[in-house]
Order: structure tokens, then sequence, then C-alpha cells
């Protein structure tokens, strides 16, 4: 069942006037580096993950639950994020015959989605959602060009990386503070979401950039301020990061070719997707497989059928949600038993 009922102040209600705002330049910024080690620009590498010491299984010993999430009608979904208690999924869908997505939130217990459309947009994307329901993504006017959105108690408030032509915001925790990417105008065309990263926290925008990257998308915040995401290095593969205490650690998939990382929850249990035959693209259409990085142990699996399986966040609970395509795309939901 699906429905349309975001009203002015956030909650469900029936359909009504939306309240917007703006953070754009003239909000306070200071733009610092997040890497604040002796070690000064490079990556520590002796932090990296030990991979002839990780291990890899096929299948998780845990029963575990495999379901498709569509939303109704529709050739395209996508499960992007879930919140920390494991109750409801965002994403976006598609409408047959029109090129632009919109968003949804899928509530777990009741099996009902809820539309979501930033007013006077043509496309809207969710990517994340807190524990009060906070959600944050992206929208496109006319231009064509992405900006962030956060949709709180106090509606929805337009988030703009200052100078940056566009930006996208790609989660939210608890305490309010929103992580995203942006492109800096460096790149051209700008690479889908974004080349760089930031962090918006009390009003103020902080860079981060994977030292040497050539591209650095942030995903998604764990325990104690930790932040993971993926970065392209100078030779142009894909790996995935972890950020604790001003040190970024490289994550591999042991044997990959590619790594990315999307999603970590409060016990630092660690989703992401990996690509051992090349050419392993950022946007996949085949070849990659998801896993999941707990207590240093990697667990591949795949959604059973598909042609890629790719999780994006994890909650509390180890629910696992993602996307995977076999003759069109589909959102998932991985769900212990």
């Amino acid at each position: 069942m699906a429905s349309s009922l975001w009203s002015q102040d956030g909650s469900l209600a029936a359909a009504g006037a939306r309240k917007m705002k703006k953070l754009r330049p003239d909000v306070a910024f200071s733009i610092f580096s997040v890497l604040a080690v002796a070690c000064g620009t490079e990556v520590d590498r002796r932090a990296q993950l030990n991979l002839a010491h990780a291990s890899q299984a096929s299948t998780s010993a845990e029963s575990q639950t495999f379901t498709t999430v569509d939303f109704p009608g529709s050739p395209f979904t996508l499960g992007v994020g879930i919140d920390p208690p494991g109750e409801i999924i965002v994403g976006e869908y598609a409408v047959a015959g029109v090129p632009k997505r919109r968003g949804y939130l899928y509530h777990v217990k009741s099996g009902t989605f809820t539309t979501l459309d930033f007013p006077g947009s043509v496309q809207t994307d969710c990517h994340g959602i807190n524990s009060s329901g906070a959600v944050v993504g992206n929208y496109q006017i006319g231009d064509g060009k992405d900006h962030g959105y956060l949709l709180d108690g106090n509606g929805f408030t337009t988030i703009d990386f200052p100078t940056a032509d566009e930006t996208s915001v790609q989660a939210i925790d608890d305490s309010g503070n929103v992580l995203g990417t942006y492109c800096d105008g460096k790149v051209i065309p700008c690479p889908h979401e974004g080349n760089r990263g930031f962090v918006l926290s009390g009003g103020q925008f902080s860079q981060i950039d994977v030292p040497g990257s050539l591209l650095t998308q942030p995903r998604n915040f764990g325990p104690d301020g930790e932040i993971v995401g993926g970065y392209q290095d100078a030779a142009g593969l894909f790996h995935g990061f972890r950020l604790r205490g001003g040190l970024y650690t490289t994550v591999d998939y042991p044997g990959a070719r590619g790594t990315l990382v999307t999603g970590i929850n409060a016990d630092g249990d660690i989703v992401g997707a990996h690509c051992s035959t090349m050419p392993c693209d950022f946007v996949p259409i085949v070849g990659w497989h998801g896993f999941l990085l707990s207590e240093g142990t990697f667990t591949s699996f795949d959604f059973p059928g598909a042609t890629f399986t790719r999780p994006f966040g994890i909650s509390d609970e180890g629910d696992i949600v993602g996307s995977y395509r076999d003759t069109k795309q589909h959102a998932f939901l991985i769900s212990k038993e």
C-alpha cells in the first residue's frame, strides 16, 4: 500500500503545506582536514586490515530470511538505508515511463510504503534515516543538479555544500550530524553522487578526503563518530575506508579487485560489496557481491538468483538492506530469524 502523507511538521498526517529552509554558503563555514595524525597525508597502511588473516565464507552461520521489497507497480526499486531499530527502510523507486525517481519509506512491520517528494522537485532520493525518523537524501528541481535535504520535525531543509556545484546527503546520526558528498568542480562531468565528502555538524561543514584519492564518498556513521565509505585510488581501483579518531583505515575484501563500504551499525559490523572481475565499475550492473565484516571476519553473500547484490545499510539488530538485480532492480531486506 502506498501513501503520500508527509506534513509540514514531518509527521505522518494528511498531505498539506510543507515548510522549506535553506542552508547555503551563508551558513558558518569551517573547512579543516579531518585527518589529524602525525603521519600527515598518507592513509595508514599499517592499520589496514590484515587480509592474510581475514576469513571469508559463502554463507552466514545464522539462519536468515531474504525478502524482496518492491514499490507497487514500479520497474525499479532501490533500498538505500535503514533506521537503527530496523523498523523503516528508505530508498527510491521509478514510475514506468518517467525517467526521474521518487523517494519512499517502507514500514517493515506493516509492509506498507509512504512516498516522499521534496516540494516542487522532479526527482527525490532517500538515503538515510535516524532513530527519530529524520530523513536525508537529495533532490532535483529542473536543472538536473542534485541538492541535499533534511526532513525532520521542522519540515524540509536544503543542504548545499558551500561553493559546490552539486550536493548529495547520505546519512544522519542520532545527534543530528549529517554526512554527504559534493562535486568540487575538478571532475567534469560530476561523478555519480559527487567526488568529495563532508560532515555537517552544528551548522559547520568539514571536508572528508582520503589522502591521495581521486574520489572519496563517505556513506554512514558508526559508533563514537566513526565514518565509513569508499574511495578511488590513483590507479582507478575502489576501496572501502573507516575513519576513526582522525585516522583513515583501508578496508578491502580479501582477493577483490574492488571494494565498496556502505553501512555500519552500533556494534561496528560493516556491510558493503566486493568485485573480483574487472571492470569493477562504481555503479554496479553485474559482478558485485555483498559482504558482512563482523569481528574481523568477512562473510560474502548474494541475494538468490541475482546478477549483482549491493548492501547499503545495516540496523543495530543486524538486518541488512540493499539492492539486487535479476531481470530488474529490486530492494532487499535480509533479517535474522
